[in-house]
């Protein structure tokens, strides 16, 4: 071969090549994004194979964050004390938790929904639906909260069916425990609503002093927002011993946006007579309030004007010798029924959930205890501190806050219907 051959054959070699490799690497990238790979949109994948989706989390917290920002024409109420301030440095958390959780069991399906449900087998399992922990938005984005009530709309309020007070507690931190409000279509799917700004009222500075334990009910078309705050300073200045004095106040609105000014509704400076956890109706302008104090027991009163009470009662509610410590009281239409954590102070406190049916509000009878670790095997760990309820077309959805792991908060949700209920109390499985 010729000099001149040996050199345009080199060059043949070296273009042929070349293309060669650049058609195998369009090849190649062709695969991959035909295959939708995006490290913006697929879940990273661990040494052992598996993957989780994260974009979708990802999405709810970057609306939950969006949304809680300052909001045109919302209002957040102001305290009667003079130690407040609106505003509270975030907390900062390295990653959003947690993360939304998907149904343990069955797959996702809605008691609610559903309109034809095959058999229901007598285990515990077959009658639980749509299990899972819920992911509540919260303003300082820990995701974790403690004392929720839900309440029902048949007919939507400012677009929600479901509208829910709560305060964050990331890892027990008191100095977040503020009032906030979600909304919910399905009280499944949580969202801080258009325009409102959490917490919804302002911010106790007092050296320690911290809100706790809302509570939100219809008062005619007027939401009122009940909760207690536990002061660290006195009146004086001088600072007070640890759960000495607390009060409740009230704060109204119309829209969830804009909140009044709060009201003190209770004062009491007498530790053992706290004002805890509390339910309060109302009905035909007579406001009717169930409580527990430190003394782990159940009271009623009512009042006609806001200002003059009745005497305390106290509400009987057998829970096997524990006291009662948090608390939920529905009108179910006929009857009044209620989740009641009970306690056992002992060496290391121990909480327990019962249920109680009763036709007066006032003698809850005999509580028949729920075991949440049956219900499911995510509760295992986990300990139960308050609970709330709805009641809808003979379908219970309950909700109940826990903590455990890590020593951190989060809120079980699970469907089970009327006819099945009792499949829950440890005296019938």
């Amino acid at each position: 071969m010729q000099t001149e051959d040996k050199i345009r054959y080199a060059k043949f070699a070296m273009v042929f090549t070349a293309v060669l490799v650049f058609a195998i690497l369009a090849g190649l990238l062709g695969i991959r994004a035909s295959n939708g790979y995006d490290s913006t949109s697929q879940g990273t994948t661990d040494t052992s194979g598996s993957s989780q989706d994260t974009s979708s989390d990802s999405a709810q917290y970057q609306a939950s964050e969006s949304t809680q920002g300052t909001a045109s024409g919302a209002s957040s109420a102001t305290s009667p004390d003079t130690a407040l301030q609106s505003t509270v440095p975030p907390l900062v958390i390295p990653t959003p938790w947690p993360t939304p959780a998907p149904p343990l069991f069955p797959a996702g399906l809605s008691l609610l929904a559903a309109e034809n449900q095959a058999e229901i087998a007598p285990h515990l399992e077959a009658v639980i639906f749509n299990a899972r922990f819920l992911f509540t938005p919260t303003y300082e984005n820990s995701g974790q909260i403690v004392h929720p009530h839900v309440l029902f709309f048949e007919e939507k309020f400012m677009g929600f069916h479901y509208i829910m007070a709560m305060t964050p507690y990331p890892f027990s931190n008191n100095r977040y425990r503020n009032p906030s409000i979600l909304g919910s279509q399905d009280g499944v799917i949580w969202q801080v609503p258009e325009g409102t700004v959490n917490p919804v009222v302002d911010i106790p500075v007092d050296g320690g002093g911290y809100y706790s334990e809302p509570f939100i009910f219809c008062s005619g078309d007027t939401l009122e927002l009940w909760f207690r705050h536990t002061l660290a300073v006195g009146e004086d200045g001088q600072r007070l011993p640890r759960n000495s004095h607390n009060r409740v106040y009230r704060s109204i609105s119309n829209d969830l946006q804009s909140w009044s000014d709060l009201e003190i509704m209770l004062d009491c400076p007498d530790a053992m007579d706290h004002f805890m956890s509390k339910v309060v109706m109302y009905n035909n302008g007579t406001y009717r309030l169930w409580y527990t104090n430190f003394s782990s027991r159940l009271y009623f009163i009512q009042s006609h004007d806001l200002e003059n009470w009745s005497v305390p009662e106290r509400v009987r509610a057998d829970l096997g010798g524990l006291g009662i410590w948090h608390h939920d009281i529905v009108f179910t239409g006929e009857q009044y029924e209620a989740l009641l954590t009970g306690v056992d102070w002992g060496n290391s406190p121990e909480f327990r959930l019962f249920h109680t049916v009763s036709y007066t509000g006032l003698d809850l009878g005999v509580g028949r205890e729920i075991i949440i670790q049956d219900i499911s095997p995510e509760l295992e760990a986990m300990t139960v501190h308050k609970s709330t309820f709805v009641k809808i077309d003979g379908v219970y959805q309950m909700y109940f806050a826990v903590f455990g792991l890590n020593n951190a908060w989060r809120l079980f949700y699970f469907e089970i219907a009327e006819e099945n209920l009792h499949m829950l109390f440890a005296d019938t499985q």
